[in-house]
Formats: C-alpha cells, sequence, structure tokens
C-alpha cells in the first residue's frame, strides 16, 4: 500500500495530464537511447581506426628499420668499392 501511495504522490507532483506526461517520458527516454547509441557506434569507430593506426605505425617503423639497414649495407659498399678503386688507381 505505501508503494501505491508513493505512485500517486509522484504522479501528482507533475502538474500535467498523465496522458500528456507519458509520451513526452517515452520520447525523451527514445532520444536519449538513440543519441546513446550513437556515442557508443562513434567510439567503436574511433577504437577500431585507432587499431588500424597504430598497426599501420608498427608496419611503417618496421619497414624504416628494413630500409635504415639495407641504406646502410649500400653505403658500405660504395665505401669498400671506392676503397677499391683508390687502391686499382694507385697500383696503375
Amino acid at each position: 500500500m505505501a508503494d501505491n501511495d508513493q505512485n500517486k504522490s509522484e504522479v501528482n507532483a507533475y502538474k500535467s495530464p498523465v496522458r500528456k506526461l507519458l509520451p513526452f517520458f517515452k520520447n525523451s527516454r527514445d532520444k536519449w537511447k538513440s543519441k546513446c547509441q550513437a556515442a557508443k557506434y562513434q567510439i567503436k569507430l574511433l577504437r577500431n581506426r585507432m587499431r588500424h593506426m597504430e598497426k599501420r605505425d608498427a608496419d611503417l617503423k618496421r619497414k624504416l628499420k628494413s630500409l635504415e639497414k639495407e641504406l646502410q649495407s649500400v653505403k658500405n659498399k660504395e665505401q669498400k668499392l671506392a676503397h677499391e678503386v683508390e687502391v686499382l688507381k694507385k697500383n696503375r
């Protein structure tokens, strides 16, 4: 009985009739749910994008290290060839 009295006092707290309050509250709830779902979807998209960017960043770093090693080996070969050319020039 206390619950029933509490419900009546809550309904009586509003000055508008219940027939107007119900659609208003339902509409309000639906807008809130829609807004929440859109935010969750946006968060999911951003997390996926971030994960993709992190993977791409790691791939680029790996490729950069590989290219740096390759560049270093080419420089070493160039130095060896330059040294051999100098030795051949001196021997002539």
